[in-house]
């Protein structure tokens, strides 16, 4: 009796240890968890997020196939899952057109909601305003503004904006858009009407009307969010000065101007520019001009870097450029950021595939990965990822890949000791 005593205690305190060591191992493991997790959200690695975009490849917004057809999750998972993934900030933007779809009547519905699950998830949040915002066509003036414009103003080219007047651009439309009804398929002509359409959209934006329409939106946009802790920075304008679609010096200034007297809190002011692809020899000096008038207009000077599309590749040497506009940013106090480091692909129409990781001809996520280092070595405060409403779309059309890559740069290359989280795996 007393033999099977002793060993009925043994017995038992051999399941106590046992259960004590597992729950250690667990609270090990939940430790772990939360240092590798705060050690990411450290790296500052972020994301930009275009609502309209998400829309677009959800078919609620048109589609990327033209037909409304569904390629992604509706945007507010997409923005969830992204807000989800282990990024520190997300850069949110939905364009001027759609927030003011009529003069002085503000939708502020879809913002409302991407900030509230940004907030949730506990993520910092850019937000970026202005008549020019991330995706094509870059410049998105509402309907109205076009109209009023059309109908009443006939601006002339002044020093800072040498460009054709609104009626030499319609009348090149007109007989562009007859020589491709034609032939639809000529690829020369359908770029040429995208540019002089891009260069309206750009004349609309700089005439004295638009710009104390775009004043009173920004004003609007900072009113109603200044109050919200979760917004750090303001983007005013995006790649405003950027060489080849330029808005004129003096109307940023004034706007990120506006932006300031209207923030008591006095929130970091971001401008971005583009620096993709080498820099044609008779662009040289023009391009790197908009650069410098760009960088002391900021607190945070954004750099919008890519890799890769259909039509160029950026060559190891412009890189070197790069690293010369960033030390001259850091030179004059500024933060740098990698505002857009490639992460999907850029195809020719937008006609990407989204569900065989390796059917896109200008990027793949082999490449994303392999490419990632250039990132690192230009050594910005932050990098925000361009193209992860791209890849949940994939994931949604079974292709984890894209995810797959993120998530082995996030946790693998920016943490080596952390493995994929499970989502990401499966």
């Amino acid at each position: 009796m007393k033999k099977w005593t002793i060993g009925c205690l043994l017995f038992f305190f051999a399941i106590v240890f046992c259960t004590g060591c597992s729950q250690t191992e667990k609270s090990t493991a939940t430790t772990a968890t939360q240092s590798a997790t705060a050690r990411l959200k450290s790296n500052r690695i972020g994301a930009s997020f275009t609502i309209s975009h998400a829309m677009w490849l959800n078919g609620s917004w048109g589609g990327p196939r033209g037909d409304g057809e569904a390629v992604g999750p509706p945007w507010q998972e997409s923005l969830k899952a992204e807000a989800d993934s282990g990024v520190s900030t997300v850069r949110l933007s939905h364009p001027w057109d759609l927030v003011e779809p009529e003069q002085g009547k503000f939708n502020w519905k879809e913002l409302d909601e991407a900030i509230t699950i940004c907030e949730q998830a506990g993520v910092e949040i850019v937000l970026c305003i202005g008549v020019k915002s991330p995706r094509y066509p870059e410049y998105h003036p509402p309907g109205w503004i076009k109209a009023e414009v059309e109908k009443r103003l006939k601006p002339k080219p002044t020093d800072e904006l040498k460009i054709a007047i609104p009626d030499q651009l319609k009348k090149q439309i007109d007989e562009l858009q007859q020589l491709v009804k034609k032939d639809p398929n000529d690829k020369a002509l359908l770029d040429q009407l995208e540019e002089v359409n891009e260069q309206l959209n750009m004349v609309m934006a700089a005439t004295p009307k638009a710009r104390d329409a775009i004043k009173r939106y920004l004003t609007a946009a900072v009113i109603r969010y200044r109050d919200r802790a979760s917004i750090k920075v303001w983007q005013v304008e995006n790649e405003p000065l950027t060489f080849t679609r330029p808005m004129a010096l003096s109307q940023v200034k004034e706007e990120i101007e506006l932006v300031r007297s209207l923030d008591s809190k006095k929130r970091p002011i971001l401008v971005t520019t583009w620096t993709a692809v080498d820099v044609p020899p008779e662009w040289s000096a023009g391009w790197t001009t908009a650069v410098e008038q760009i960088i002391p207009l900021g607190d945070i000077v954004g750099f919008d870097c890519y890799i890769k599309s259909h039509e160029w590749e950026t060559q190891e040497g412009h890189w070197q450029l790069v690293k010369q506009w960033m030390a001259s940013a850091r030179k004059q106090g500024k933060k740098v950021w990698i505002t857009e480091w490639q992460a999907e692909p850029w195809e020719e129409g937008q006609k990407m595939d989204f569900k065989d990781p390796y059917g896109n001809k200008s990027f793949n996520p082999k490449l994303y990965e392999d490419t990632f280092q250039l990132a690192l070595r230009l050594k910005p405060d932050k990098i925000l990822l361009w193209g992860e409403e791209f890849q949940i779309a994939c994931k949604k059309q079974g292709n984890s890949a894209w995810r797959v890559a993120t998530a082995h740069l996030f946790f693998d290359v920016l943490d080596p000791n952390w493995r994929y989280p499970p989502q990401e795996r499966d």
